[in-house]
């Protein structure tokens, strides 16, 4: 699938495996991250506490593999599993980006790799 903005997302559940790509919209000062573009993985938080539902993981950059936000129950989608797209829209300058614009996001949805770098395609293990 191709890159699409938040905004557009049809639904209203953000996947677990979703990317999402935030540019940075200030020079860097210690409290968000240092690249110009940074893309933050959707991941089920719920074994973290029973108040918590999923969260977002810098998957590239300087502090790539650390955990961004861990979202609140609230943020859960009534009898669905995943993050309520407009929740996340109506929270995002207080619980992720507080100088970013929800406009500016985009989203890609979960994929899976089809073929190696060299173009093969893996194997199955049994």
């Amino acid at each position: 699938m191709e890159w699409i903005k938040l905004i557009d997302l049809p639904g209203n559940v953000v996947q677990i495996g979703s990317i999402m790509r935030v540019p940075t919209v200030y020079t860097y000062r210690g409290d968000w991250y240092p690249e110009a573009i940074v893309d933050l993985l959707v991941f089920n938080a719920q074994g973290f506490s029973k108040e918590s539902a999923t969260g977002m993981i810098a998957i590239t950059g300087y502090k790539a593999g650390l955990i961004n936000v861990i979202f609140p129950l609230a943020s859960k989608p009534a009898q669905q599993f995943g993050l309520s797209k407009q929740w996340l829209i109506d929270k995002w300058t207080e619980w992720v980006y507080p100088a970013g614009n929800v406009q500016d996001v985009w989203i890609r949805l979960e994929s899976q790799v089809l073929e190696m770098p060299d173009g093969s395609v893996p194997v199955p293990i049994d």
